[in-house]
């Protein structure tokens, strides 16, 4: 079991918790699979809880056809068999534990920790309508998204390699392209060379967009849609990688050219916009956790936001700030969300997220900057691709 018993008790007690309650249906919970390391060929054919109290030893609720099935799970453990004895044992639970937490949003607003149904907060209301049901939202994270300090250090040297990749890929088109003709495919594929080159791995193949295709967040060339890389056109290049080691984390970037030796002014004015907003998070964090302040994803979002809407281009940001980072580009912790979402949990230490407000008016174009944070376990902040990009890059210009 990964999960650190004494630790979740703690936390529990420090917020006034009775117990946190995890459920699922067979494995339908995705958090009791990263936190219980059940075996990988386990076979649990029923619903099941895992009961952490504050103050007692755990408990696990199974059904007795699955009871040889939880040996991998030594604890306490109540068996029920029809539907009537699973009823009265969540009755008991709610009785005994007057304020709990499970995997559940209220009002849906973060379903990334959605994972009970409804009706088993409707059994535990049916065994005390005054039960307090918060979400587990920030237990998770504490679980699942904190780095070691071995992951922030390699971290360290893949957000360089990635920084330089990008670098050397406008530095790469300018070349090539006075002799040839170069696609957004063709860019793509160099950005995959030096992946190899460098011992790094990414998930999907990194965006690179020209101008109109770039008011597409999530476009990405293919073989098949793909187009050429034109003087007068924007060029976002957006990466993320990790190194091929148990555990990696991932750094994930974004940068801005322009295909041309001085950039419009009309592009100027619009990546100057989103630095603002990008540095409005950062400066907001900063300050909070100088204070020694709590701060939350959702504010994060809202700082930025708040620029964009201010300078009349509220309505082109069409997506979150942020998400967080861990061994997956798109983690288990807090987002920087405020807007598809509301993620009302907190930026803890040892995390990692992206800061990466853009805009996207479809038929004209797309920008974006994005950079990763990293914030130590002694609430040091780290941005590890530094020097962050300040202007448009011109790919024929004096860069």
């Amino acid at each position: 079991m990964r999960l650190n018993i004494l630790q979740v008790q703690q936390l529990l007690q420090q917020h006034q918790i009775d117990a946190w309650i995890l459920y699922s249906f067979r494995l339908s919970n995705p958090f009791i699979v990263s936190l219980l390391d059940p075996p990988p060929d386990v076979h649990i054919t029923r619903r099941w809880i895992f009961c952490i109290p504050a103050n007692e030893p755990p408990i696990k609720i199974i059904h007795r056809i699955d009871a040889s099935t939880f040996q991998w799970l030594p604890t306490d453990e109540i068996h029920y068999t029809t539907q009537l004895e699973w009823e009265e044992t969540l009755q008991w639970l709610a009785q005994r534990y007057p304020r709990i937490v499970t995997e559940y949003s209220p009002h849906n607003t973060l379903p990334a920790v959605s994972a009970v149904d409804a009706g088993v907060l409707e059994l535990l209301r049916a065994g005390n309508p005054s039960i307090e049901i918060g979400s587990s939202a920030d237990l998770l994270q504490y679980f699942t998204a904190r780095w070691s300090t071995e992951q922030i250090e390699e971290n360290r040297q893949t957000a360089q390699h990635l920084r330089t990749i990008i670098l050397n890929a406008f530095r790469w088109v300018k070349e090539q392209l006075a002799e040839r003709t170069v696609t957004e495919y063709d860019v793509q594929r160099w950005i995959l060379e030096q992946f190899d080159r460098l011992a790094l791995t990414t998930d999907h193949p990194p965006i690179v967009a020209t101008t109109l295709n770039a008011a597409d967040p999530h476009y990405i060339p293919t073989t098949e849609r793909h187009s050429p890389i034109k003087q007068g056109d924007l060029l976002l290049i957006d990466a993320w990688a990790k190194a091929q080691t148990s555990d990696a984390t991932y750094a994930d970037l974004t940068w801005m050219g322009y295909v041309g030796e001085s950039v419009p002014e009309q592009y100027t004015k619009v990546f100057t916009m989103l630095t603002e907003a990008r540095d409005a998070a950062i400066h907001l964090l900063a300050d909070r956790y100088r204070e020694n302040q709590p701060v939350y994803g959702y504010e994060l979002d809202d700082a930025a936001r708040t620029v964009i809407e201010e300078a009349g281009y509220g309505k082109f940001f069409i997506h979150r700030t942020g998400h967080n980072i861990y061994t997956e580009v798109h983690g288990p912790g807090a987002n920087l969300d405020n807007y598809e979402t509301h993620d009302y949990r907190r930026i803890l230490p040892a995390t990692s997220f992206s800061i990466e407000p853009g805009i996207y008016i479809p038929g004209e174009f797309g920008m974006r900057t994005e950079i990763d944070i990293v914030i130590a376990p002694d609430n040091v902040i780290h941005i590890f691709s530094e020097p962050i990009q300040q202007r448009i890059l011109p790919i024929f210009g004096n860069q």
